[in-house]
């Protein structure tokens, strides 16, 4: 199962030729995480945009959506961990994306999120780019 980073879920609405090519050659099993729902409805709600809204509505309905539990927390606090200990800042909701994935046995993660390729040096994540 591949997990679509927020990223990819914006790039999708916005047609992204790279990213549908790549969605034909991956699992058809798909799924999105209560984090990127977070991400994109804030934006939603905080600039009214209508036609948005009905278009992500749709999209999470359309896919199971994996919240973050106390399993998806612990996998968090090993990447942060790591992060620390590196060094390198990360956005907190791709660290908890990433233990969401993790915790979920997910193939990967479909980004365009440069975060994902410093959590992926430190984790067992693997990051499929377009």
């Amino acid at each position: 199962m591949y997990f679509f980073d927020t990223t990819a879920i914006i790039e999708l609405f916005r047609g992204n030729e790279d990213l549908k090519s790549l969605l034909d050659k991956v699992s058809d099993d798909l799924a999105l995480t209560s984090i990127s729902y977070l991400e994109i409805f804030s934006k939603v709600y905080h600039r009214k945009l209508k036609n948005e809204k009905k278009y992500f509505t749709r999209f999470f309905a359309n896919f199971p959506v994996y919240h973050f539990d106390l399993m998806a927390a612990g996998e968090s606090s090993k990447i942060m961990g790591g992060l620390y200990r590196k060094g390198v800042p990360v956005n907190i909701s791709d660290v908890m994306i990433s233990g969401i994935c993790l915790a979920n046995g997910a193939d990967g993660i479909i980004t365009r999120d440069g975060d994902f390729r410093v959590i992926e040096e430190i984790s067992e994540l693997k990051a499929v780019f377009f």
